[in-house]
């Protein structure tokens, strides 16, 4: 992805405004060595990047150093129950497949490698995060949906699929609910 990002920032010319630097979040801290710099008002990481980091509990603290105070850091994380994966499942009489994630590290591809992620519960998740960060929203991504991998059953619901989308922009965000969707989204704020 890197490799990529560099092409595209010299096809556009953008060198002295994009720097990518390839670096493991637990190494986070490495960036304020690379560049005099303020601090960050905002970070963030997305679609489960973090559930492959083998040193997750020194991520957080790094990253604080990194955020002003009172900044943000937005992430989603893949959860280790997803529900709507299991009803999917359950109602497909795939019995062996309704907790796919409970063994831990799950194996996924990422760039035609397979790597170990390790999926989390949102609140142990957060938990990283609490001495640094205070959690501000938490919504489910989505929450009642089923996994991008099983999408081939459930558009053949057809009108029931379309009332499910629009109501999972209403519940995604209803506690419980938002705990228990494929991913979950977080909004942290850098305790001040």
């Amino acid at each position: 992805m890197i490799e990529l990002l560099n092409l595209k920032i010299k096809g556009r010319s953008l060198q002295d405004k994009i720097v990518p630097i390839r670096v493991a979040a637990s190494g986070i801290a490495e960036l304020a060595n690379l560049f005099l710099m303020d601090k960050f008002d905002l970070a963030y990481s997305l679609n489960g990047a973090l559930n492959c980091e083998l040193k997750i509990n020194l991520f957080p603290k790094s990253l604080s150093g990194l955020i002003k105070p009172n900044g943000y850091f937005i992430c989603s994380i893949r959860n280790s129950v997803c529900a709507s994966e299991m009803l999917s499942h359950l109602f497909a009489f795939q019995f062996d497949k309704c907790t796919p994630r409970k063994k831990q590290p799950m194996m996924v591809s990422v760039g035609g490698k397979d790597i170990p992620a390790f999926y989390y519960k949102p609140e142990e998740f957060a938990r990283f995060f609490k001495p640094w960060f205070e959690v501000r929203r938490i919504i489910a991504l989505p929450a009642i949906i089923p996994p991008a991998y099983l999408s081939e059953y459930f558009v053949k619901l057809g009108p029931i699929a379309r009332v499910a989308e629009k109501l999972d922009s209403f519940i995604s965000e209803i506690p419980l609910m938002n705990l228990l969707g494929d991913q979950t989204l977080f909004v942290f704020q850098k305790s001040g």
